[in-house]
């Protein structure tokens, strides 16, 4: 029993949901419903330098 990712909207909304084949064919959901796979890179950013330096230490 493997579950594919389908995009559908529900009251306005795009969802995703995890379907069976027998399922999304029951929804009459088809293969141009399905997620696209994107790659598993995550985006992280770099988080800001905050360190006290000689200009932001004070008196």
């Amino acid at each position: 029993m493997e579950l594919s990712e389908y995009t559908v909207v529900i009251n306005g909304y795009e969802a995703t949901l995890q379907l069976t084949e027998e399922d999304a064919r029951k929804r009459g959901l088809t293969k141009s419903n399905m997620v696209k796979p994107t790659s598993a890179v995550s985006k992280s950013r770099t988080t800001a330098n905050k360190s006290r330096t000689a200009q932001n230490k004070g008196d």
